[in-house]
């Protein structure tokens, strides 16, 4: 992965904590909860906008988050090449694990510990 899009990726994952951290379930709560006490409808309905845009401006922001990511994902290619070279070092990696869970330890290993 190069820089650029390692910049961008680090970018996205703060914007995303900013997004969690806000804590929007929390202030839309406590805001209901004034809404209750409020009288006047005015004041009420001025509220009820208010909590309703800020979510939509968050959902915008998530989903342009979502877009980002996905876009940066689409951008990585993974060749025949890279997929024949994976298999075969797992491969490789799997023949030698079990070749050594079926052959017993050989008795000049200690020696060379020693050494």
């Amino acid at each position: 992965m190069n820089d650029i899009y390692a910049t961008e990726l680090l970018s996205l994952g703060t914007a995303l904590a900013e997004l969690a951290i806000k804590g929007t379930a929390t202030a839309v709560s406590s805001k209901i909860r004034a809404i209750k006490t409020e009288k006047t409808i005015e004041n009420v309905r001025s509220t009820y906008d208010a909590i309703i845009n800020e979510l939509l401006s968050e959902r915008e922001e998530a989903v342009r988050i979502a877009q980002t990511y996905k876009s940066g994902l689409e951008k990585i290619v993974i060749s025949d090449e890279d997929i024949q070279h994976l298999y075969n070092t797992v491969s490789r990696i799997i023949q030698i694990i079990k070749n050594l869970r079926y052959r017993p330890l050989n008795k000049s290993v200690p020696k060379l510990l020693r050494l």
